[in-house]
């Protein structure tokens, strides 16, 4: 009996060191993108905070080149939880706008918007839930997460940390890190 008693209290205490270790990841998503990309100029360490597990691309289409539109949609691979990037030139902005100006305008006015601090060309807001926008000379990028309940973190911090990430190569003339995950 004192021995089922030990064994249970010793179960009972592994279990509780280990619901005490469990729980969402907080590091900070990196302001820098770095390797491996799951998606041309996406970093994959940033999506995978941001969703709370190992990521995959979905879709990608187009290319970050001049004059070009990109997107790509990367999920959770176990779990719930989409990203999605998009970064096209500033004259395909649709109901965003069709000049710097306007889009500026569009994306302050977006609710809950707040100016993003960078030192990268143009201007940049997050807003909404999870959602940012950057515009520089000649090119819109938007990051939009969606889903993401299992993650629970901060996703307006997680949506500005991956936008500025991807700021040298949407607006700052650096070459576009290509895709390393999952070709």
């Amino acid at each position: 009996m004192i021995r089922h008693a030990c064994w249970t209290a010793a179960a009972l205490s592994v279990l509780a060191l280990l619901a005490g270790c469990s729980g969402p990841d907080t590091t900070a998503v990196p302001t820098e993108g770095a390797a491996p990309f799951v998606c041309d100029g996406v970093s994959a360490r940033g999506v995978e905070l941001a969703l709370g597990g190992a990521a995959v691309a979905e879709r990608t289409e187009g290319s970050w080149a001049e004059g070009e539109r990109f997107s790509c949609a990367v999920t959770r691979e176990q779990g719930s939880g989409t990203i999605m990037v998009t970064s096209m030139p500033v004259d395909q902005g649709g109901t965003w706008g069709s000049d710097e100006n306007s889009i500026q305008s569009t994306l302050a006015s977006q609710g809950g918007a707040e100016r993003i601090t960078s030192g990268g060309d143009g201007i940049g807001y997050v807003f909404a839930q999870g959602s940012a926008g950057w515009v520089c000379p000649g090119r819109l990028t938007l990051v939009v997460l969606d889903d993401m309940s299992t993650a629970k973190r901060d996703q307006r911090a997680d949506a500005r940390a991956l936008l500025v990430s991807m700021l040298p190569w949407a607006c700052g003339g650096e070459k576009v890190p290509a895709r390393t995950v999952g070709k």
